[in-house]
């Protein structure tokens, strides 16, 4: 049933677009990619996963003391199952039912949340980075886009304060006799704690090269295709597009990336029509290099790599 209401929330957005949108614009801005462009734009999307691999390698080694290709070979197969489900849990799910087998149940789960939180640092602080820039080169300002920027910042002091305070909360009375939310409330501090700054530092790098190669992805794209937009109101698009993709509400995001990807457009002072197509394109580019990471993923499994790291077998 929810799958059906997604689908339809995906065909009502896509049809809104197809409403206001002028697709003789659309058209010819589709026109102007060519298949080795597009090709080239896939090779790019496609090695933003390989930072996104190792991030989960320096996540969970500690409790599967494998190889990076061994986990690689895992998360890989994660990566393709996401095409399938919405907000990307299907390869949370693949990853948990993997790693639990001789690992630890409850470490796993707090490697997925720390990963998603490691992932959600990045986009924020991307967001600011553009947006600054943004700002820095006099381009066209938009109310909306300057209070999301003041909303994001608060999010992303908060999220620097949140081990502080959730580690404040959950030893409040209350919480004694309320086991279940207290439980869910020790998870929550303990995927948000850190080993070390270093630890940290590290995840957060990875995270914001991945992203990065992303939007060089999407930069390609757009250059290609003769759009016309400041690369740091591109960056504010990409990053801004990513953060409403977690929602569940369409099937993987479509028609809601698109619909965004026009909007902000609109609001930098660039085509809508351009943004349509260039969402469009860059979600078939990434759907197409999720299918590589498939292949990847079951060629290491087909030859077998997976051989010890020898890492000592301890938990966070």
């Amino acid at each position: 049933m929810k799958t059906a209401i997604r689908l339809l929330a995906s065909v009502i957005l896509l049809g809104v677009a197809a409403y206001f949108l002028d697709w003789r614009s659309l058209s010819r801005t589709l026109a102007a990619l060519s298949p080795t462009a597009f090709g080239v734009s896939v090779l790019i999307a496609s090695c933003q996963y390989f930072p996104m691999a190792y991030r989960w390698f320096m996540i969970v080694r500690s409790a599967r003391p494998e190889a990076f290709r061994w986990h690689l070979q895992y998360f890989c197969m994660g990566t393709f199952l996401n095409t399938f489900t919405p907000a990307n849990i299907g390869g949370d799910v693949y990853r948990f039912i993997m790693l639990r087998r001789d690992g630890r149940r409850y470490f796993v789960l707090l490697a997925l949340f720390r990963e998603r939180l490691v992932g959600l640092y990045a986009y924020l602080l991307g967001y600011l980075i553009f947006w600054l820039g943004y700002v820095a080169i006099g381009g066209m300002r938009s109310l909306v886009i300057d209070l999301l920027a003041g909303a994001i910042f608060v999010a992303q002091v908060g999220l620097w304060l949140l081990p502080v305070l959730l580690g404040r909360i959950r030893r409040h009375g209350w919480f004694s006799t309320r086991r279940k939310i207290k439980a869910v409330m020790d998870t929550c501090w303990r995927a948000s704690r850190f080993k070390s700054m270093g630890e940290f530092v590290t995840l957060f790098f990875l995270s914001m090269v991945a992203l990065g190669i992303w939007y060089v992805a999407i930069l390609y794209l757009a250059n290609v295709m003769e759009i016309k937009i400041a690369p740091a109101a591109l960056g504010i698009v990409v990053v801004l597009a990513e953060l409403i993709r977690l929602l569940p509400v369409s099937v993987q995001g479509i028609g809601l990336r698109e619909g965004a990807y026009a909007y902000v457009f609109t609001l930098l002072g660039a085509s809508g029509e351009a943004g349509f197509a260039l969402a469009a394109v860059g979600y078939l580019a990434l759907t197409v290099s999720i299918m590589l990471m498939g292949v990847v993923g079951a060629v290491l499994k087909e030859t077998g790599l997976h051989t010890k790291s020898h890492l000592p077998n301890v938990t966070s």
